[in-house]
This record gives structure tokens, C-alpha cells and sequence, in this order.
């Protein structure tokens, strides 16, 4: 495994801006891509080799299941 999450250039270079993610992702209620936290890292919830998690749950109780 690597050492650590790859940065997030690595993901929006592929994925899109965290805008366009957004939008991929705006018929998910609550979207997750769209935090009022702001941009958060993609890592805190994609992991690259384990199962994602959703990192909203450590406030919220959202019925979001993760791919």
C-alpha cells in the first residue's frame, strides 16, 4: 500500500473539479460533494485500499451508501 492518499490534483484530474464532482453527484440528497464544510480531502472518505467511509457521518446521520 502506499504510504499515503494520494493528493487530491491526482483525483481531480481524472474526476473533475470539486465543482464538476458536484454536479455528477447532485441527485444524492444530501450531496456529498457538496459540504458546507468546503472542499474537504477526497481521501477523507475514499480509500484506496479499503472500503470507503462516509466522513459526514461523524456529525450527521445520513442513509448515503458508499460505493
Amino acid at each position: 500500500a502506499p504510504p499515503q492518499a494520494p493528493a487530491d490534483s491526482v483525483c481531480t484530474s481524472c474526476h473533475g473539479s470539486y465543482e464538476q464532482i458536484a454536479a455528477k453527484s447532485a441527485s444524492d440528497n444530501p450531496n456529498p460533494h457538496a459540504s458546507h464544510l468546503g472542499d474537504i480531502p477526497c481521501s477523507s472518505c475514499h480509500h484506496i485500499h479499503e472500503a470507503s467511509v462516509l466522513y459526514c457521518a461523524q456529525c450527521h446521520n445520513f442513509d448515503l451508501k458508499m460505493p
